[in-house]
């Protein structure tokens, strides 16, 4: 008889472990390497455009800003805003009346005086009484309106930095020629310098242009 000695077969249950000990470590890795490519990245709408801001459907860019002389104890800064609709369906846009504050880098605020109606230019507006869906955007369209900023400034100092803030909210016409408030949008930058950037507001149709020169008279009666 032979002395032979024979080492125990592993058991199945032990391989089987291992095997799927190495399928989950292969897919483990694969997630990791996934996670990490800039494609599965976070999407920002504003690609770190700084003067950028996006808030649900709708992406809103500073697309000029002026900081005007201060005349009788006034200081004016104008901001036009183009925004733009990133969703699958048409949505139609309005300022939220009173909505419109500022801070400059010395503290001061400044707000969209409510009290006249030329401080918001090419957008409709939304109060508790009315409310104006003229701002309809298409998806992916995109339209500029215009905000004028002021505060009393007396003797004190003028800044030179900017953060504008509005609200825009979301209208829908519903039976019997009603509107409602279907979402509010907050909308805010932060530490904007005066600048023309690209300046869309003669340049996107006939609209922009009358928006354009009614600014002018705007700043002609101040």
């Amino acid at each position: 008889m032979s002395n032979q000695t024979f080492r125990p077969a592993t058991p199945f249950t032990a391989l089987l472990s291992v095997a799927i000990a190495s399928i989950f470590s292969a897919h483990a890795a694969q997630a990791q390497e996934v996670s990490q490519s800039p494609a599965a990245a976070f999407s920002d709408p504003c690609a770190g455009n700084l003067r950028c801001f996006a808030s649900g459907p709708v992406v809103a860019e500073v697309a000029q800003l002026t900081s005007a002389q201060k005349l009788k104890n006034n200081h004016s800064v104008r901001v036009s805003v183009r925004l733009k609709n990133i969703s699958d369906q048409p949505i139609a846009l309005a300022y939220k009346t009173n909505s419109g504050t500022m801070l400059d880098n010395l503290g001061h605020e400044y707000k969209v005086d409510w009290r006249s109606d030329s401080n918001v230019a090419g957008i409709g507006q939304v109060s508790q009484t009315t409310a104006d869906p003229q701002f309809t955007l298409r998806p992916g369209e995109a339209r500029t309106a215009t905000f004028n900023y002021s505060r009393y400034v007396g003797k004190t100092a003028m800044g030179t930095i900017f953060s504008p803030s509005l609200v825009v909210a979301q209208l829908e016409i519903i039976p019997g020629n009603q509107v409602r408030t279907v979402s509010e949008y907050s909308i805010n930058f932060t530490n904007i310098a005066p600048g023309n950037f690209g300046n869309p507001v003669s340049s996107i149709d006939d609209a922009g242009r009358q928006l354009a020169e009614g600014l002018k008279s705007i700043f002609k009666k101040n």
